[in-house]
């Protein structure tokens, strides 16, 4: 349910989103609404907008009305159609049996991804196949999240987002949700794919790709170990911490070290053909669980391997976290970072 506070947020955002579009131009508004006047900013002088003033603040009203209708209609949301909900339906009901289960092999596994299968969904883990379709919209991390594993083996995603061995939960839903075997030599493929994960973390170098603006395509992608990119010029920022995917509050301020994405471009030995800046280029960050993340080319994004002085745990974001000036969002285990053209 949205809050009030949530719920006056959004409409403050609306009279400023009317403001805007009404002062956009030559004009900008000076002092309050009520002193209903705006300042040309050619010539200096002050208009009284009348009727027109009048109008606007009309409108406000009836957006605000609207905009109180749709908080209400959201908030009259049923609280047994949420993640909570969804896990108390599991707990009051009994897992299906295990015996006789059908096996399954990758390849099919693969086409019940959500696209080729229509809505369909299936996923593996630990010898198991299971239809997840029904729980995705409940997904606590979002449906982008899960989606990244539709139709194929959770092991490596579960090994970076360790939260899913914190709790009793995810196993007993995944209990009622299996519906056959993964084939025994798909399973060993998988588990190999694990080791491959787990070999690129202990010997982990960060690619980073600025081709697009190099004189030569080679020379533009240049792989850094972390004691190379320690290295560098070092900054920190402070942080709230907590989970970005929760409507709870921060549970701790922290601080994150590492270095500047400026800092990182300066110490790149490629030569350029145009230097990349905001008006010319974006950043975007890969991450080794498969998110990605566009961005404004920002010199003052920190690339941290640090939290509170100790190195970045797994669960942390371990090799790479990534902290955008002035934003709460974040991407964790980034293994790429590429400047592109806008």
């Amino acid at each position: 349910m949205l809050k009030k506070s949530m719920a006056e947020a959004l409409v403050r955002s609306t009279i400023k989103s009317c403001c805007h579009r009404f002062a956009k131009g030559r004009h900008r508004a000076m002092g309050t609404w009520a002193s209903r006047s705006f300042k040309v900013d050619d010539d200096g002088t002050t208009t009284t907008f009348g009727l027109t003033g009048v109008l606007i603040l009309a409108s406000i009203v009836v957006i605000m009305k609207e905009s109180s209708n749709n908080v209400a209609q959201c908030s009259s949301g049923d609280p047994k159609d949420s993640y909570e909900g969804f896990l108390e339906r599991i707990k009051s009901s009994k897992p299906p049996a295990k015996d006789n289960l059908p096996e399954y092999t990758a390849e099919e596994v693969a086409k019940r991804n959500g696209r080729d299968s229509g809505s369909t969904v299936w996923m593996s883990y630990g010898g198991n196949v299971y239809d997840v379709t029904a729980f995705i919209p409940y997904h606590p991390g979002g449906t982008t999240r899960i989606s990244r594993a539709a139709g194929t083996a959770i092991e490596p995603f579960w090994y970076l987002h360790q939260q899913h061995f914190r709790s009793e939960d995810p196993a007993r839903i995944m209990d009622h949700l299996v519906i056959g075997r993964l084939k025994e030599s798909d399973q060993e493929a998988v588990d190999h794919e694990l080791e491959k994960v787990q070999e690129r973390l202990d010997g982990f170098r960060l690619v980073f790709d600025i081709s697009a603006f190099a004189r030569s395509a080679k020379s533009g992608v240049v792989e850094l170990s972390l004691e190379k990119l320690q290295e560098l010029p070092r900054s920190d920022s402070n942080s709230t911490f907590g989970c970005p995917q929760s409507n709870h509050s921060p549970v701790s301020m922290s601080v994150f070290a590492g270095v500047r994405l400026q800092d990182l471009l300066e110490a790149v030995p490629t030569k350029l053909k145009q230097s990349p800046n905001k008006e010319n280029a974006v950043v975007v960050f890969h991450a080794m669980d498969g998110d990605t993340m566009e961005v404004e080319l920002d010199g003052n994004i920190l690339i941290c391997d640090e939290m509170n002085g100790a190195p970045l745990t797994q669960a942390r974001g371990f090799p790479l976290r990534i902290l955008f000036p002035g934003k709460k969002r974040v991407i964790k285990w980034v293994q790429k970072v590429e400047v592109r053209p806008k």
